[in-house]
C-alpha cells in the first residue's frame, strides 16, 4: 500500500475530511481523527480500532510479524508500516 492508496482510502468515508497536526496529516470525521499518514516517517500510516476491532484484527494477525505491530496511544489504534501492508 503507498501513502496514496491509505489517503484515497480514508477520504472514501462519508465526510472525511484532510487535515494536520504535528507536521503530518490527517483524517477526520466530524472533527475527530480516525487515521494519520506519515508518523513516526512516510512509510507509516495508523486507524484507530474500537477495542472489539482491535481484538479481531490482533487475533487474525500473526503477533510475531512486524506488520502486526500496534499500540493503545489515546485510543486503541493500528500502526502499520505501508511498504510492507500487500494492499
Amino acid at each position: 500500500m503507498t501513502a496514496r492508496d491509505f489517503r484515497e482510502i480514508a477520504l472514501s468515508f462519508l465526510e472525511a475530511i484532510e487535515s494536520a497536526h504535528m507536521s503530518h496529516p490527517d483524517f477526520r470525521v466530524g472533527g475527530r481523527i480516525f487515521a494519520t499518514l506519515g508518523y513516526p516517517d512516510e512509510e507509516w500510516g495508523m486507524i484507530k480500532l474500537t477495542p472489539e476491532e482491535q481484538r479481531k484484527f490482533v487475533q487474525a494477525k500473526d503477533l510475531k510479524s512486524a506488520e502486526a505491530e500496534t499500540r493503545q496511544i489515546e485510543a486503541p489504534a493500528k500502526r502499520t508500516n505501508l511498504s510492507k501492508s500487500g494492499h
